[in-house]
């Protein structure tokens, strides 16, 4: 594997242990192992000052093996714990045996600095997050608004999932009790009309049931939204559900016990805090530590583009080349938004991705390729957006409506309009291969121009002139070719 270095992350937590390595230490990088164990070292506390000597037992092993594997792929190792262990008063002695045992440190993280790293995974993973993200753990409640860079509006309440996981339906004394903390919280007020970002694998279960019952085509929880309005008749509804109803039959059964509660206190968030939106994020505390080791300039790369740079230059034929393609289309993107330009520009680079694949199967492989990929930093308008450009790039005839709904007729023309130019462009390029700067696309009057070098104004052909006439009745105009 090229570039191979590294970075895990091992996450003690209140309720489970989850190692996760990254294949490098930058904006693009990729999990290459995510595991977790449900070991619960948190369970006791809501009556104990303890933790379950059980659990600790079941942790310890779990710990054991994943030092091994993330040793195994010498992976710069950092490791934290959370509520339990910080509030536990046993827990700097569990953490000691695991430090001696093992030779590492572990890194028990105030309050304050969790809320920080959740905050940080939803700053490296959105595109200009605005709101309050809430991390919502086995041991406790972090509430972070993303407008305070010193991380001042922190609060963290104690009402994680293993206290209250066994309430199966909503309770007044419940509902007293989570109010009450959020009540003491002064800044929520001033968050209103922005976004709520949800983590945690409670919050990530309500996503799964929330786009089951919605029928939603794309099952990927980050960046997946759902409006004020839904969430709060959904919770509404969960908040009572018996969780062994067939309906809850996508989420596990551990995580079933803890969907009542997890509704609940989402509900009471979303009444207190009244957001326009909730968005859903995949990226929490381990991210969060990940994207705290780059450096500024790093931190400050648009992710996406990242990443398929990274694709293209591994698996295209004639990276050198492609990556020109993009301003080759610029002439055509004048009235697009402006911010479906950093997309066309994703689009361009990963336009090769399916040069290996039967020809008769490119349009779906390019298609559920880009709208599955790990892209952080896009939500799933912007998916499909691309997954329809890159279909169209293969001439495929796949039927994508179940995701078109997502899209507005505009958008879809404008992504069938850059998939239908990508495809002329690998043409006029004899499929990549020669520099795709001898020749030139722009609008003179009424016609979409394609103006081609002396030189090498031979390559044109009428396989190259059908593609030019398609792409010009998308733009409802002519075309002309001048050969120089």
């Amino acid at each position: 594997m090229k570039n191979f270095s590294p970075f895990s992350v091992l996450d003690i937590g209140s309720n489970s242990i989850r190692l996760v390595i990254y294949n490098k230490k930058n904006k693009s990088a990729i999990p290459i192992f995510n595991e977790k164990t449900q070991c619960g070292l948190g369970k006791n506390l809501s009556f104990s000052k303890n933790l379950s000597q059980d659990s600790c037992s079941k942790a310890f092993r779990s710990i054991d093996r994943y030092i091994q594997i993330s040793n195994s792929m010498k992976a710069e190792l950092f490791i934290v714990a959370t509520a339990a262990i910080r509030e536990a008063e046993d827990g700097k002695d569990f953490t000691n045996k695991v430090n001696n045992k093992f030779n590492v440190n572990v890194n028990i993280l105030s309050s304050r600095e969790e809320a920080r790293y959740s905050s940080l995974g939803v700053i490296s993973s959105f595109s200009n997050p605005n709101g309050v993200i809430g991390d919502l753990g086995g041991g406790s409640l972090e509430l972070t608004s993303t407008s305070d860079s010193s991380f001042n509006r922190t609060v963290t309440c104690p009402l994680g999932i293993l206290k209250f996981e066994k309430q199966l339906s909503r309770k007044n004394y419940l509902i007293k009790k989570i109010d009450s903390h959020l009540d003491k919280i002064d800044w929520l007020v001033n968050e209103r009309d922005k976004s709520f970002y949800a983590i945690g694998g409670a919050w990530r279960s309500l996503a799964k049931v929330f786009m089951n019952w919605s029928k939603h085509p794309i099952s990927v929880i980050h960046n997946y939204e759902i409006s004020h309005k839904d969430a709060l008749e959904l919770c509404k509804v969960l908040s009572n559900l018996n969780y062994s109803l067939k309906s809850m039959s996508v989420i596990s059964k551990p995580r079933r016990k803890s969907l009542s509660y997890s509704s609940l206190l989402l509900e009471r968030i979303l009444l207190k805090v009244r957001p326009k939106n909730i968005f859903f994020s995949s990226y929490g505390i381990r991210e969060g530590i990940l994207y705290d080791k780059l450096s500024e300039e790093e931190k400050k790369m648009d992710s996406l583009i990242a990443y398929c740079n990274e694709i293209s230059k591994d698996e295209s034929r004639f990276y050198n080349n492609i990556k020109k393609f993009y301003s080759w289309l610029l002439p055509l993107l004048n009235e697009f938004p402006k911010a479906e330009l950093r997309l066309v520009n994703a689009i361009c680079l990963l336009s090769d991705i399916a040069w290996k694949i039967h020809p008769n199967h490119r349009s779906e492989f390019a298609f559920k390729r880009s709208i599955f990929a790990p892209f952080v930093e896009v939500n799933h308008k912007e998916r499909t957006y691309i997954a329809n450009a890159l279909s169209e790039r293969y001439r495929g005839d796949l039927d994508k409506s179940r995701f078109n709904n997502i899209l507005k007729f505009e958008e879809l023309n404008r992504a069938k309009i850059i998939g239908t130019a990508l495809d002329l462009a690998y043409i006029v390029s004899g499929g990549g291969c020669i520099n795709i700067s001898y020749s030139r696309l722009f609008f003179e009057k009424n016609y979409l121009c394609l103006s081609l070098e002396s030189d090498t104004s031979n390559i044109f052909n009428r396989q190259c002139e059908k593609k030019l006439e398609s792409l010009s009745k998308l733009l409802n105009c002519d075309y002309k070719v001048i050969k120089l």
